[in-house]
């Protein structure tokens, strides 16, 4: 079972009744799942979105009054490549204008709740198939997924964590937070690190290249161990 996960969620729509019930049916899903939805909505003023809040998923209307929805979808997709994009509309036939921006999915108003449905199960597809693991960084709660991590560094009773997108911190232990991966793509190869082999560019005697140009030194008590499970991950 995956640990609970807090989701960063936008809706953006200027119809107070829809939004009113798309919130409440996400709150019902998340329940469901045991994990944290963290809800924004906004029905007006759209010029005034915070599009910096690192929201993980945005509920966007085409049809805005007085915005179109699109160019506030493309101003999304500039800032995160990651966010996912539902679009909301009434009119369907605006679907293939939305391609452009990689949208997760489009909900038709007209058929909202066999759409909601079949997105709900989309999302909890996602999430089973792309693993996200919590971290305590800085006060502040985050998750991100762990595809995403390249290296996990130790210092002074503190986690360094080097995403592709960011750098994290957690307060754990490298032993406690290598058993929290559960992924045989992790290894310590050292006292202070961990790599993610995905990441692995190239080995020389004593140390290892990232793709990021890191270079991590091989401790001996890990060399052997290193190599061995490098080549099970290759023939993988």
């Amino acid at each position: 079972m995956r640990e609970e996960i807090i989701v960063k969620i936008l809706i953006i729509d200027d119809d107070k009744k829809f939004t009113n019930t798309l919130k409440d049916d996400i709150k019902n899903f998340f329940q469901k799942t045991n994990d944290k939805a963290i809800i924004t909505v906004i029905n007006d003023e759209f010029d005034q979105v915070d599009l910096f809040d690192n929201y993980h998923i945005v509920f966007l209307d085409i049809d805005l009054i007085t915005n179109n929805g699109l160019i506030i979808a493309k101003q999304l997709r500039e800032l995160d490549n990651n966010v996912m994009i539902v679009f909301i509309s009434s009119r369907s036939n605006l679907v293939f204008k939305t391609f452009v921006v990689k949208p997760f999915y489009f909900l038709r108003k007209a058929n909202y709740k066999k759409d909601l449905i079949y997105f709900f199960e989309m999302l909890d597809n996602y999430f089973k198939k792309n693993t996200l693991i919590s971290l305590d960084s800085r006060a502040t709660r985050v998750h991100i997924p762990v595809d995403s991590i390249i290296y996990i560094e130790s210092r002074e009773h503190q986690l360094t964590i080097h995403s592709k997108k960011d750098v994290y911190y957690d307060s754990s232990s490298l032993t406690a937070f290598l058993i929290k991966l559960s992924s045989l793509n992790f290894i310590q190869i050292h006292k202070s690190y961990i790599i993610n082999l995905d990441y692995l560019k190239g080995i020389n005697k004593n140390e290892i290249l990232l793709f990021d140009n890191t270079r991590i030194p091989i401790g001996r008590k890990y060399r052997d161990l290193f190599y061995e499970r490098y080549q099970e991950y290759l023939i993988k």
